[in-house]
């Protein structure tokens, strides 16, 4: 009769002990559960094919990294990245442009880099001046999805056609089907260095035409968007103070 009540107490020691493993370990899978995130094949900015993932997408990774957040990456067409967000399919996205429409259904961080926006141009057709005004009259390619606001806004004698991507875009513009084309600077270049059809051809403006903010966005339907927000600002500041942004931006250039 003795024993009873001790291997009694033991037993409960053992089932709590059982217990609280399982709720440590539930606690850790909460807290270790990476965030889907989605961005288009955009070289150099977001490249499946580079070990580095490329530059927005590296910037993002390291900014969560230092929070203790873990992400998953994973490459779609444009549209089908905006319509995963609209959907809520996905967490976040990698990096975005911002737009008063989609604030609708998204949460923009801090900007985590500059988009220099050039003007690319045939060497035999270059253009005149280097301000959005010098593109009135001609036909103008534009990356299905970008905004532009500061160029064709108000610039309605520009004809502004869309391609479904920058190098679509470039080669259009090569083939004497556009005047100009306007992109991302470091993208367009990296483009053009990369095939040698363009690099014989096509040349970049020296001045840019606007600059744009690239952000990461979290979906607002998402319960913890604002949190997962904060984190990767928080994220962003220790990287760029401690000069690993920069580094990863240099790597690129």
């Amino acid at each position: 009769m003795s024993c009873r009540p001790s291997v009694l107490s033991s037993t409960s020691r053992f089932t709590a002990f059982l217990l609280s493993l399982c709720l440590l370990s539930a606690q850790s899978a909460v807290a270790s559960e990476a965030l889907q995130l989605t961005a288009p094949p955009w070289p150099p900015m977001v490249n499946p094919e580079d070990p580095r993932e490329g530059l927005a997408s590296e910037i993002v990774i390291a900014a969560f990294t230092v929070v203790d957040q873990q992400v998953e990456l994973k490459t779609n067409p444009w549209r089908r990245v905006l319509w995963l967000a609209r959907h809520q399919q996905v967490d976040g996205l990698v990096g975005i442009w911002h737009a008063d429409a989609r604030e609708e259904f998204l949460l923009f961080s801090d900007p985590y880099y500059q988009s220099h926006i050039t003007a690319a141009y045939h060497k035999d057709r270059p253009l005149s001046g280097g301000e959005a005004q010098d593109l009135k009259g001609l036909r103008v390619g534009a990356r299905q999805g970008a905004h532009y606001a500061g160029i064709f806004t108000g610039n309605p004698e520009i004809e502004r056609i869309t391609a479904s991507t920058d190098l679509n875009m470039l080669h259009m513009l090569a083939a004497g089907r556009l005047e100009a084309a306007v992109g991302d600077r470091l993208i367009l270049q990296s483009i053009i260095d990369n095939d040698p059809e363009l690099a014989d051809r096509l040349v970049l403006r020296d001045e840019d035409l606007i600059v744009v903010p690239i952000h990461f966005a979290m979906v607002k339907a998402r319960d913890n968007a604002h949190k997962q927000v904060k984190a990767f600002n928080r994220g962003l500041s220790i990287i760029r103070d401690s000069g690993e942004r920069d580094a990863i931006i240099d790597r690129y250039r």
